[in-house]
């Protein structure tokens, strides 16, 4: 993968079922062909799911992705796309975020991360390069998004990324939102954090 540029060359599979953590390399040619997050993690969701698939089910997938570009200097390259199938349309629905979320996600050595599967607890994704770890979110559960911010990423000084209403599972729609304290905390860790709500 060294010998192409703009991609880490892994992709990252968390089974919250499971809670198997496996490493995939990235498909140099699917990678030629569906260039960017967007498309490969479309290219994914496609492969992975189909029509009888519940989008509010464990065998939906919750996809991560980032394009060659994501981490560079070049104006824009700050961009990650999120994908899975839609509760609300029930077909692909995906949405672009910016901040350092995606380019931290490259540092770390990923080009996306597909976590699949349902918890039976809340839990939340910790990944510091590569150290990733399921890890029991209790103490988030029942907080606004404010207090449930000052409790995880700014104690810890990295990367976080939630998905809102974290505690609300009849929802069936949310939003992940990628927030970091400060330039000079953040660079001190390679981590970002997700947190996934069981669903009955």
């Amino acid at each position: 993968m060294s010998q192409w540029y703009g991609w880490m060359g892994t992709i990252l599979r968390i089974n919250l079922s499971t809670g198997k953590i496996a490493q995939e390399a990235l498909s140099e040619k699917l990678a030629c062909q569906f260039i960017g997050g967007r498309g490969l993690n479309s290219k994914i969701l496609y492969d992975e799911t189909g029509p009888e698939t519940d989008p509010l089910g464990p065998e939906n997938r919750l996809i991560v992705g980032t394009g060659p570009t994501t981490g560079t200097l070049g104006l824009g390259n700050s961009r990650f796309t999120i994908t899975g199938k839609s509760p609300l349309t029930g077909i692909l629905g995906d949405a672009s975020g910016g901040g350092a979320f995606g380019a931290e996600v490259k540092f770390a050595g990923y080009d996306h991360v597909i976590v699949q599967g349902q918890a039976d607890k809340p839990i939340y994704l910790w990944i510091d390069d590569g150290e990733i770890k399921i890890k029991d979110a209790a103490h988030l559960w029942g907080k606004t998004t404010g207090k449930r911010w000052i409790s995880s990423g700014k104690n810890w000084g990295m990367k976080v990324s939630k998905l809102c209403p974290l505690d609300q599972p009849e929802k069936t729609w949310s939003s992940m939102r990628p927030r970091f304290p400060t330039t000079r905390l953040c660079r001190q860790r390679r981590a970002w954090v997700a947190s996934w709500v069981p669903r009955s």
